[in-house]
């Protein structure tokens, strides 16, 4: 049975009572920060506090270990920096004239904490127990083992392609749309405040009261340079809001895709440079790089207001096979709504890119043509005649009737385009998009094919036919075969095995992740795979990897059993 003397007070692992621990390195009887609370103190009887892990200016927080369910946890203490002091026995006390701030922010801090355990999201850490004593309070949440996103990155080489970063963030885009439902703004959104998880997903951590994402606020503020919005530097009365969140995770993702961070909010106000390689630039998604120029614009009023308008901004760009599904009609309404607002408002707005006005400009044409098409079919009272050759299911009927009114050859001399054979090119949607800009793009659908996944295979409009520009051509886009061989995965990283996989085809929510006592490869590698190294299955099948949870030191022989961790128990991606 595990023992109190046998925890590690720096990763509450069982150690054997080692002066040093062999699993994370802590030290014995390393003392916390001064002011911070002193390693093994309880609270309530129940909670142990190890090591302090995060000190700012809302609180401190300890690694700790809930004794009535044995399990790791973290504990955050309000401890606002310089509102509180630390007396002689442990208590926090009021620096003299700050009581009314030091007692409306413990009311946020413990009504943050309340708000978080009424809701279950899986990309958020879950509130075990908010404690009020020592003339403060304690937001006591599981531990969520992984890295941030920081390091993640820094392990990767820096950046992760369109394909690789789309499974990881569309999921967590879902999550923040539902924790921003809830009423709940987090403000710090970072590659330092999202944690990768040993399974793989993106978890949000870093919560806090809105006073410390405020660089005006009477506690030491923190706020992430690069991926705070302007509001947060400004001492004025826009709050912390969808906006700010939205900036960040823009930011965020921005960091991802291009491999550097964008310069301070407000420095950008002044020089505002969004640096993009052409060779990044030209592999990403149209869609993509209009959302993230609209949701990183610096001045509020012009910036994307919601995650929801975020994800329709991106909604072309996203695999519906990743579990993010937008529905076809209500996204192209919604965008043509959009289009127009833009055009009435764009006087207002001082953007320095001249390619995101092409874009934009380019939106607003095909929203206007919609309108005309429709407004002429009302007149006229009778739907488009077809083409029988280019006749689809009933299903998409209402749309291609659309599609086929643009195609109809104008009476007033324009020059007309000839529809090229999309599907004998073997290039992406996205890549179709960017080097056939005379026309509009919409996936229709998608199939297995023998092409790789992405590659177009099919087209709504004849090939050879002649059409206006900027007609909306319906393309149906590659799944990738119908069956996938599994690779050999033995010995490389869980991290390594994730993205692997996800780059042959196989589908982010099918990839099972099971913790096993091998020593066989080292900690966290992958030991095998079922089915096996050649097996062929569906992309939709399950595919189970194996990984070692053994954790070795210095006197474990090759092929015994070492120290495990926690963390047991498969992993749904």
């Amino acid at each position: 049975m595990l023992t109190f003397d046998k925890l590690c007070m720096g990763c509450m692992n069982d150690n054997g009572g080692e002066a040093t621990c062999p699993i994370c390195g802590y030290v014995a009887d390393t003392p916390n920060p001064e002011g911070a609370m002193p390693v093994k103190t309880r609270i309530h009887g129940r909670y142990i506090l190890g090591k302090a892990t995060e000190i700012n200016g809302e609180g401190i927080t300890y690694i700790g270990w809930d004794n009535d369910t044995s399990t790791i946890v973290n504990i955050r203490e309000f401890f606002p920096v310089p509102l509180s002091k630390r007396n002689d026995d442990l208590s926090v006390g009021i620096v003299e004239g700050n009581e009314y701030f030091y007692n409306a922010a413990l009311l946020d801090f413990i009504e943050l904490g309340k708000n978080l355990r009424e809701i279950s999201i899986p990309a958020i850490p879950q509130v075990c127990d908010i404690i009020e004593c020592n003339s403060t309070a304690y937001i006591i949440t599981k531990s969520i083992a992984g890295i941030t996103l920081r390091e993640f990155l820094l392990r990767n080489g820096s950046t992760l392609s369109w394909e690789q970063a789309r499974p990881l963030f569309m999921p967590f885009l879902s999550a923040l749309i539902s924790l921003h439902s809830k009423g709940i703004i987090h403000g710090g959104i970072s590659p330092e405040t999202i944690v990768v998880g040993r399974d793989g997903k993106l978890r949000l951590t870093g919560f806090a009261i809105s006073q410390l994402r405020k660089s005006s606020s009477p506690i030491n503020s923190q706020i992430f340079p690069g991926y705070a919005a302007i509001e947060q530097y400004e001492s004025t009365e826009q709050g912390i809001t969808e906006a700010t969140d939205v900036y960040g995770f823009a930011a965020t993702l921005f960091r991802v895709l291009m491999g550097s961070t964008l310069p301070e909010a407000n420095e950008r106000i002044t020089d505002d440079k969004m640096s993009i390689p052409s060779k990044i630039a030209q592999s990403l998604p149209q869609s993509v790089l209009v959302c993230l120029a609209d949701a990183l614009q610096i001045l509020y009023e012009n910036r994307t207001k919601t995650m929801e308008d975020f994800k329709l901004d991106i909604a072309p760009a996203i695999d519906s096979t990743a579990g993010f599904v937008v529905d076809k009609a209500q996204a192209k309404d919604k965008n043509a709504e959009k289009s127009i607002t833009k055009k009435e408002t764009s006087k207002a707005k001082k953007d320095t890119s001249a390619r995101k006005y092409a874009i934009i400009a380019a939106s607003i044409t095909a929203g206007i043509f919609l309108i005309i098409a429709l407004i002429f079919w009302l007149i006229i009272g009778k739907p488009f005649a077809k083409d029988p050759q280019t006749e689809t299911p009933s299903s998409s009927s209402s749309i291609i009737s659309e599609v086929e009114s643009s195609s109809v050859p104008a009476s007033t001399g324009e020059k007309l385009l000839t529809v090229p054979d999309f599907t004998a090119l073997n290039l992406s949607f996205e890549e179709i998009s960017n080097e056939y800009p005379d026309f509009k793009y919409v996936v229709l659908g998608k199939k297995y094919s023998s092409k790789s996944a992405g590659i177009v295979v099919a087209q709504d409009i004849k090939v050879g036919s002649q059409v206006k520009r900027d007609t909306t051509i319906y393309l149906t886009v590659s799944l990738g075969p119908e069956t996938l061989t599994v690779p050999e995965l033995k010995g490389k990283t869980r991290d390594e095995a994730i993205l692997e996989l996800y780059k042959k085809g196989f589908l982010y929510h099918n990839i099972y992740e099971v913790p096993i006592e091998d020593s066989s490869v080292d900690f966290n590698c992958i030991v095998k795979t079922d089915p096996a190294v050649g097996s062929t299955i569906n992309p939709e099948a399950t595919l189970k990897i194996y990984y070692s949870n053994v954790q070795k030191t210095p006197d474990t022989p090759a092929g015994t059993t070492g120290n495990t961790t926690n963390n047991q128990g498969n992993t749904n991606r």
